[in-house]
């Protein structure tokens, strides 16, 4: 597989920005990219792994509860926008975006 639920090989860069919105609502803005660390050799011309921008807003109304909603927007890179595979094809090379809520209660 080219990757799992990880990312091995790899450096990365990780910039990111916060802001108190008020008391108690934070957001964020993160930048991430990464490329391969150590190069295969079947593998010459593909050294990007893609840059994801990710924004974040977290909401805590009460000490100990708060709850969390991220959304990212992932650009492949030539890792595996050059990649076909022999089932699937091609194709690997859109943008891919996600969401994530969550709800923590700390104790």
């Amino acid at each position: 597989v080219r990757s799992a639920w990880s990312l091995s090989n790899a450096r990365y860069l990780r910039p990111k920005v916060g802001y108190e919105i008020t008391d108690g609502l934070d957001g964020e803005l993160a930048l991430i990219g990464a490329r391969r660390g150590k190069d295969p050799t079947d593998m010459d011309g593909e050294k990007g792994y893609g840059v994801e921008v990710d924004a974040s807003l977290r909401y805590a109304p009460y000490e100990h509860l708060w709850l969390k909603t991220t959304a990212g927007l992932f650009f492949p890179g030539t890792y595996y926008s050059a990649y076909e595979h022999d089932t699937l094809g091609g194709g690997f090379d859109k943008q891919a975006y996600g969401l994530q809520v969550l709800g923590t209660v700390e104790f």
